[in-house]
């Protein structure tokens, strides 16, 4: 049995006015979906690489297994339709 579980990494400083927000939603998704949360704090060298990649303008940014989904406040609807599709594509 594969892991189905989707991996969501938020890129965050110490300091992040949305972070708390982002996070809510993540734990009411992760009711509907399996998610894997990992996050990334700015000042570490995977940040300066997604910095570099994604050039936020604010933060936090989320990728969904390592595609860009958005950054600042999260969209419960965006995240939903982006795993269900995810789920609806993958194999059997």
């Amino acid at each position: 049995m594969s892991d189905r579980s989707a991996t969501v990494t938020l890129l965050t400083g110490r300091i992040c006015p949305y972070y708390a927000e982002v996070l809510h939603v993540l734990d009411e998704v992760s009711k509907s979906f399996p998610l894997k949360i990992r996050e990334v704090l700015v000042g570490s060298v995977e940040a300066d690489d997604l910095i570099e990649e994604h050039a936020p303008a604010m933060l936090p940014l989320v990728l969904v297994d390592g595609a860009y989904l958005g950054e600042g406040p999260l969209s419960r609807e965006t995240l939903e339709q982006v795993l269900a599709a995810r789920t609806a594509a993958a194999p059997a």
